[in-house]
């Protein structure tokens, strides 16, 4: 018989493979792009794609995790397949470009997802690697995990710069100074008219 941490580990297991694969799937078939995928897109998707095997070989073979970190694994994991198929169902009438592609937006994102945060889509992946540590226990894998979110939070800044000079650059700094980043600004909620 099954215990409750064993089923745990499977599922949350299964939701980090199922992650994996809609972020593979959306980059082909979600997000505008000019044919190829640009280089540094290239790159970080090679990037992704090696630290998801070193996480998941850590987490297959290394000792279980107590009950508590399995359960924060599975609830990150879970958080990020919610909010990365909310966020492309709501984006499914105007795919936003493919990261580092020189297409631009046709418009600023306020409602929805992005009216809590700027960049759901990249808190959805960050989720998923974050999840890997507690699944395994393995506190090494944490670098894994920083790596990927150190590397999204550059393309962050580098969006937002591209943002902030663009033709949507007035309405993207109101809605900048009134959203966060990856964490909501809960107190802006009240003060926040629709751009």
């Amino acid at each position: 018989m099954i215990d409750a941490s064993q089923f745990l580990f499977w599922i949350s297991l299964i939701i980090y493979l199922m992650n994996v694969a809609a972020f593979s799937w959306a980059l082909k078939n979600f997000f505008r792009n000019e044919g190829q995928l640009p280089p540094k897109m290239r790159q970080l998707k090679s990037i992704a794609a090696v630290i998801a095997l070193i996480q998941i070989v850590t987490i297959l073979f290394s000792p279980r995790a107590s009950l508590v970190l399995q359960i924060m694994g599975f609830v990150l994991c879970l958080l990020s397949a919610v909010l990365f198929w909310i966020t492309l169902r709501f984006n499914q009438q105007n795919p936003l470009p493919v990261a580092f592609s020189k297409l631009e937006t046709n418009s600023i994102r306020s409602t929805g997802p992005y009216k809590f945060i700027r960049h759901p889509f990249y808190l959805s992946y960050i989720l998923t690697w974050m999840a890997a540590p507690f699944t395994a226990e393995s506190w090494a894998l944490s670098l894994t995990s920083f790596l990927m979110l150190a590397a999204y939070i550059k393309l962050i800044k580098d969006e937002e710069s591209a943002l902030l000079s663009g033709a949507h650059a007035e309405t993207y700094q109101k809605y900048r100074s009134q959203t966060g980043a990856l964490i909501p600004k809960p107190w802006a909620f009240s003060l926040r008219k629709s751009l």
